[in-house]
């Protein structure tokens, strides 16, 4: 069985204003501010699923290599960055992803304005997790995805 794939965005999802985790890093890439967590790299390394990056944050010639840095910083295998183009919604992007079978996708981001009705899943892969731009992925968001993990393998 193919390992699940949880794709996360930056600003607001890890990269964080407040410390809901008690061990938060402060530091730079190429200029941008960062407030990672190292507890949250080891639990969304726990959910063991694969992880991809779906962000506006860092476009550019360096972005593959700044979303390397904070995966490493957060203690996280870098898989993939699910490309947008040409000024793509994020919507966009998920729906190119979704149009073949696989694996679970868990999308966590911090926008309200993301329209995951708008996006075609033809194969009921998608469970989208909404978080607080200022706290981000919390244990308990970490809980959520767990249970509908959980919950929509069963009803298969």
């Amino acid at each position: 069985m193919e390992q699940d794939i949880l794709v996360l965005d930056v600003d607001g999802t890890v990269n964080t204003i407040e410390d809901a985790w008690g061990d938060s890093l402060t530091t730079t890439v190429d200029e941008f501010p960062l407030r990672l967590s190292r507890k949250m790299g080891e639990a969304i390394s726990d959910l063991d699923t694969r992880i991809f990056w779906l962000s506006t944050w860092c476009f550019g010639f360096g972005a593959t290599k700044n979303l390397q840095t904070i995966a490493d910083l957060m203690g996280l295998k870098f898989t993939k960055t699910l490309p947008t183009f040409n000024g793509d919604a994020k919507e966009q992007a998920m729906a190119r992803f979704l149009q073949e079978e696989g694996p679970l996708v868990v999308w966590v981001d911090d926008d309200p304005g993301i329209d995951v009705k708008s996006i075609p899943d033809p194969y009921g892969r998608l469970i989208f997790v909404l978080v607080d731009h200022k706290t981000g992925i919390t244990p308990q968001v970490i809980e959520e995805i767990r249970i509908k993990k959980q919950e929509r393998k069963a009803s298969k």
